[in-house]
Order: structure tokens, then C-alpha cells, then sequence
């Protein structure tokens, strides 16, 4: 399932982004918003506002495109950015492959 929404609505507080990787500003449990770019496609980790269940998870879209192409859930900051790294990759290894 695909689901689509205005972006604008989202604010971080500190922008990260770091061609074909991540940028972890200070600790891992550090909750600003962190960037990861390959090719077309960009993910955003970030924490969840939950207090009593911390969790983080990732927004997977394509360059330039308000459309969300995945997004998942995470216990811990270090699994979002795994999880966000490998759907970037696949998403781009997909798009070398047409």
C-alpha cells in the first residue's frame, strides 16, 4: 500500500543530509531528524513523540516527490537507520535494474 501526504506539514528542528549515507548528530538515540539520500530516493529517521514507548522510524520517498513509497516502525534508533539504508538501496538497485 502506498500513502501520500503534504510533507510541508513536517518541520524538523536540525536537517541532516548526507550523500549515499547517514549523519548521526550526537548520541544514537539522538531524536533530530536524519537524512539518507542514494540516488533517486531519500529516507527520513525520525523519533517518534510516544513518551511512555520510545520508537523511531523512516519515510522512504523519491527525490523531489511528496509521495510515500515506504515507512516503517522501529524499537530503536540504530534498527530505523538499518532499515531505512536497506530500503534506499533496494529502491535504487530496483530502479538500476528497469
Amino acid at each position: 500500500m502506498i500513502f501520500t501526504t503534504n510533507l510541508e506539514r513536517f518541520t524538523p528542528k536540525v536537517p541532516q543530509q548526507v550523500e549515499g549515507g547517514c549523519n548521526v548528530p550526537g548520541s544514537v538515540h539522538d531524536p533530530e531528524r536524519t537524512h539518507i539520500q542514494q540516488g533517486d530516493y531519500t529516507a527520513e529517521v525520525l523519533q517518534g513523540n510516544n513518551v511512555a514507548e520510545p520508537f523511531w522510524y523512516y519515510v522512504l520517498q523519491r527525490k523531489d516527490s511528496p509521495e510515500i513509497l515506504d515507512l516503517a516502525k522501529y524499537n530503536t534508533f540504530d534498527e530505523a537507520i538499518e532499515g531505512a539504508k536497506l530500503a534506499v538501496g533496494r529502491m535504487q538497485q530496483a530502479a538500476a535494474a528497469d
